[in-house]
């Protein structure tokens, strides 16, 4: 009888016990609470933590310094440019030009070409005393004032006057051109320089006497051994 429990006495003590159940159930809404709160910290420094590496490898891979660095070091315009300069062949031409006196500045009045059938003539005189004399005289008086008296090119109109380009030095030059080319120069004149036209002045003997004297006295005596060779 001492073990029965009336009703009512347990629901009387039953506040009692939903009282003592909230209690309990409140701390442990609270440690899940935190527990959210604690883990979420967590995570959020785990993005964190992990963003930083994965940019820091994004910058450390850029390809674009690198290949900034390849294009300047294999840059091929410096090497070029270098390449043209070392083996320009103007320079090698020009000295040519000068060097054997086939160009325009060293011919002077030269330069000019004359036809190919001129180039082709010889002359209808020989080289006698009577045709060099001749010669002599005529070239003292149409020609030693520009081209000088032995033929060198200096003249004293020529100095005087400073021609350009200046005259001919016959007696270097003399022997290396054709006699039907110094005949046609002769007659014609050369319009690029201040060489005249003579042919209303010498008659075509004249004019071919001249041409021994060039080729045969003023190259010989240049030359040295009376062979009249053209002299680079």
């Amino acid at each position: 009888m001492s073990a029965f429990v009336s009703p009512k006495r347990s629901l009387r003590h039953l506040p009692l016990v939903l009282l003592a159940a909230l209690a309990l159930a409140g701390p442990l809404h609270a440690h899940d609470d935190h527990g959210d709160h604690a883990h979420a910290p967590a995570h959020d420094h785990g993005n964190h933590a992990h963003a930083p590496a994965h940019d820091h490898g994004n910058h450390a891979h850029a390809p674009a310094p690198d290949n900034d660095h390849g294009d300047h070091a294999h840059a091929p315009a410096p090497a070029n440019d270098h390449g043209d300069h070392a083996h320009a062949p103007a320079p090698a031409n020009d000295h040519g030009d000068h060097a054997h006196g086939h160009g325009d500045h060293a011919h002077g009045d030269h330069g000019r070409q004359a036809p190919q059938e001129w180039l082709e003539r010889e002359s209808p005189l020989p080289p006698s005393a009577d045709n060099l004399a001749v010669g002599q005289e005529a070239y003292q008086r149409y020609c030693a004032a520009c081209h000088g008296e032995r033929g060198r090119g200096d003249g004293v109109a020529a100095g005087v006057a400073g021609f350009v380009p200046i005259p001919t030095d016959l007696a270097q030059h003399g022997a290396g051109h054709a006699a039907g080319e110094y005949a046609w120069l002769v007659k014609a004149g050369n319009p690029d320089s201040a060489m005249p036209r003579f042919a209303g002045k010498l008659g075509e003997e004249e004019t071919w006497a001249v041409v021994l004297y060039i080729r045969h006295v003023l190259a010989a005596d240049a030359d040295g051994n009376g062979t009249g060779g053209h002299r680079h």
